[in-house]
């Protein structure tokens, strides 16, 4: 299967509909909290804001809480759709010497199952006209 034939069929089947548009809100979702993990502080700075602000009412706590869900959502969105990107190719530039061997080691052993499969369809072909003049 081609690359671009598996594009059409991951298009059709994961791209359109409202559950799939829901499994990416939830996806985005994740990588928000994921964020929030790496910044663990996140919830301790909130309650400090609320005790420093000397608020009395939990409802604003929780209105806190309930706002920072479309922020964390906006976050994982943002870390999926621009940081990811940069981030991987920024440690793909930068990897260390055995990193980048081994990327390089894949690269060619990709081109070289490449090569192998055109040179495989040759000789079948081969083979095929042989057996037609027989």
């Amino acid at each position: 299967m081609k690359i671009e034939e598996a594009r059409e069929i991951y298009n059709k089947t994961y791209d359109k509909g409202m559950l799939n548009h829901g499994v990416r809100a939830w996806f985005y979702l994740q990588r928000g909290l994921d964020l929030v993990n790496q910044f663990k502080y996140l919830v301790a700075g909130i309650l400090a804001l609320y005790y420093t602000l000397k608020l009395d009412s939990y409802w604003i706590l929780i209105a806190i809480f309930v706002i920072s869900i479309p922020i964390l959502t906006f976050c994982g969105w943002f870390h999926t759709h621009k940081m990811a990107k940069a981030l991987e190719w920024t440690n793909m530039i930068f990897s260390s010497y055995f990193g980048r061997y081994s990327m390089d080691l894949s690269e060619k052993n990709t081109e070289n199952t490449m090569k192998s499969a055109e040179l495989l369809g040759e000789i079948r072909d081969t083979l095929k006209e042989l057996k037609n003049n027989k």
